[in-house]
């Protein structure tokens, strides 16, 4: 009995607020019946709604009661100031709760009863963190211990996830195209981890009498530009799938002003990648009518000069947030996993958008560095021009800003309201001049071509993408990856049962009603073990599923040297070469980023930006494990996760330096032992 009472006083705050939090729930949830069983029809959003606010009054006043007086015991005199943070507080997870309830019933058409209960729990989690962190915060504890406990929390989660995919990579892989054994993949880490570690020691001894100057960089960065060239010349060919619909839309829309308005109503995600498509097709015929093949390679040269960018972007930052030193050892991964990743030779919106989230990034470092207010304003103004360009282009670079505003929110540190209008009018202001400058050149470009009934009869409603990530696909024996499961991918099936049904609405009520389907023959278990398997589809694939899209290339590869030839054997994946050579090469870079996600946890302090990085990779896998995933998806994303990677890489490389130095320790205390 005393042990248990020893438990209860050591955890008395957490028990209490999860009796009153159930009990809350419970006052929640019978207003809320109430209110439907009785005179609004929860059918009807907003009666919905209503009878949502009048169970969160009732429930609020009840919580802060009981909160106040056998939860946080709190002895705030000012009763009045805290009940508002309370009620402040409480709208917050009000409006979580309403968009819960919206995305589930309204939307979604899920059982409003099921859906109230789960908007609850999140919500109770949700009160506590605020009532702890701002409500009913005790004196002794300063919200910057709670933010840190928060972030070691998500930080574990995120090192566990990672070694949970390096684990089943290379122990239980079925997902790559590589067959890689066991023992192949385990010497290959642990052999380029001990290169890796051996190269960082060279480096951090080696004493630089001068830093590279800027000419010596640009010469650097020139001469990888050249070698791309020459590979992009000596390797291209004409693209299939989205990639090649794209570029020939484009180049017809360039020559004879038209384009297939079926596929781009269907998917209008790619109109942004066309545009950019058209407007270097259009640059090239000043010197004279291209053909379809120097319409591809110009394309291509602009998607490696947008992917050194990046590069250099990733050099940039790994130099401020690591020093001038690691910023040579990160070459070791930016070179051959961005600047020499076979992706540059095909233009298309994965390597196009990959400058936007390291840009974003890098331009919050500068805003946040630079003490000059116009300058402030203008990168404000160029971060949220960025944002919507981005997602014209991406949508999933959106994830980068979210993770931003949620270390923002979570900084702890208080901001003026004005400055805080400044900051948002700001960025309002760069979104606003972006959508309008896209608006127009959409519209000059295309006209009429494509019209609002095109979209409403063909496009792909986001619940169409929702549904076949919840599909597992037999690969068959046509792609590489022959008679293995794929987990949430593209499939036709998916597709003709989507374009099946007329208009918007059908197609959103079909996609909801299979997501249904699926989710109650997976049943919990059944679900859990898909996102595992989903997970490890997404991850382990270190050369991100290149060569795999349908007919991946249409025409041969147009030059025919030796070099030429032997270039295209080690790039296509139908081959002995690239099995052997290429696809190990970049499966064990991966490995080594796989293993320093792992090892970037640490018990010290992280700063906001790596916080941001870590955000951004979750929030990224997050949306490939509810939509269509695979590896490819994550290609504009590799600049953040070799930043991460880096960081664990080298904290890992301080642990044992940490090891090494109290061994030698200990066997000279020993010695001086011996001696005496």
């Amino acid at each position: 009995m005393s042990k248990i009472k020893e438990l209860y006083q050591k955890y008395k705050e957490i028990i209490n607020y999860l009796i009153f939090g159930v009990l809350t729930t419970v006052v929640s949830l019978v207003t809320y019946y109430i209110c439907v069983f009785t005179v609004l029809d929860p059918d009807n959003a907003i009666q919905l709604q209503s009878a949502n606010v009048i169970s969160w009054i009732i429930s609020v006043a009840f919580a802060y009661i009981t909160n106040r007086k056998f939860v946080f015991e709190s002895n705030e005199e000012n009763k009045i100031k805290e009940a508002t943070k309370f009620v402040t507080s409480r709208i917050a997870t009000l409006l979580m709760d309403m968009v819960i309830m919206c995305v589930g019933v309204t939307t979604l058409k899920f059982n409003d009863k099921i859906m109230k209960l789960v908007s609850q729990v999140v919500v109770i989690v949700m009160n506590y963190i605020l009532s702890k962190l701002i409500v009913f915060k005790k004196k002794s504890q300063s919200k910057m211990e709670i933010r840190s406990k928060l972030i070691k929390l998500m930080t574990i989660c995120f090192s566990i996830v990672f070694l949970i995919a390096l684990l089943n990579t290379i122990f239980f892989n079925r997902t790559t195209q590589i067959n890689y054994s066991v023992l192949c993949m385990s010497v290959l880490l642990v052999v380029s981890y001990i290169l890796i570690y051996i190269a960082y020691k060279k480096i951090q001894k080696t004493e630089f009498k001068k830093e590279p100057t800027k000419f010596q960089f640009v010469i650097f960065i020139v001469i990888i530009f050249i070698l791309q060239i020459v590979f992009a010349i000596l390797t291209f060919a004409i693209c299939g799938w989205d990639c090649g619909i794209v570029m020939e839309n484009a180049y017809e829309l360039v020559v004879n002003n038209d384009i297939n308005t079926y596929y781009f109503s269907r998917c209008p995600n790619n109109i942004g990648m066309l545009l950019i498509a058209t407007y270097i097709i259009r640059f090239i015929s000043l010197f004279g009518t291209p053909t379809i093949e120097q319409a591809y390679l110009f394309t291509i040269i602009f998607n490696i000069i947008i992917v050194d960018i990046s590069a250099i972007l990733t050099f940039k930052v790994c130099q401020k947030l690591f020093g001038n030193k690691i910023c040579y050892f990160s070459s070791l991964f930016i070179i051959p996993l961005i600047m020499f990743l076979p992706y540059i030779i095909i233009p298309y919106t994965d390597t196009i958008s990959m400058v936007f989230p390291i840009l974003i990034f890098y331009l919050y470092i500068k805003i946040k560095e630079e003490k000059n207010e116009n300058k402030r304003a203008f990168f404000t103004i160029l971060e949220g021009m960025l944002t919507i360009l981005g997602y014209y282009i991406k949508p999933t670079i959106i994830i980068v800003v979210i993770a931003i505003c949620i270390v923002e929110i979570l900084r702890c540190k208080k901001i003026k309201m004005i400055n805080l209008i400044n900051i948002i009018s700001l960025f309002a202001i760069g979104c606003m001049i972006s959508y309008m400058s896209y608006s127009y050149i959409k519209t000059k470009n295309l006209g009429n071509m494509i019209k609002e009934e095109d979209y409403e009869e063909y496009e792909m409603p986001m619940t169409h993408f929702f549904k076949i990530g919840l599909k597992e696909v037999d690969s068959g024996t046509d792609l590489p990856v022959k008679n293995r499961i794929l987990y949430g991918t593209y499939n036709d099936e998916d597709v003709i049962t989507t374009m099946e049904n007329d208009g918007k609405n059908a197609k959103v009520k079909e996609n909801l009603e299979t997501v249904k389907q699926r989710l109650k023959d997976y049943k919990l278990t059944g679900y859990m073990k898909f996102l595992y398997n989903k997970v490890n589809w997404i991850l382990a694939d270190g050369t991100f599923f290149f060569g795999q899209e349908g007919s991946f290339w249409t025409s041969k590869h147009y030059n025919k040297t030796k070099l030429g030839v032997l270039l295209q054997q080690l790039i296509n994946n139908r081959t002995n070469e690239y099995q052997k050579i290429t696809a190990n090469v970049f499966q064990t870079v991966w490995l080594l980023i796989l293993l320093g996600l792992i090892c970037s946890y640490t018990k010290k302090d992280e700063n906001n930006y790596l916080i941001i990085c870590k955000i951004t990779i979750i929030g990224i896998l997050l949306f490939l494990l509810l939509f269509e995933g695979r590896s490819r998806y994550l290609v504009n994303h590799i600049p953040i996760f070799i930043i991460v990677g880096i960081y664990g890489l080298i904290n890992s490389f301080e642990k044992l330096e940490e090891i090494r130095r109290k061994k030698q320790k200990m066997i000279s205390s020993k010695g001086e032992n011996e001696d005496e």
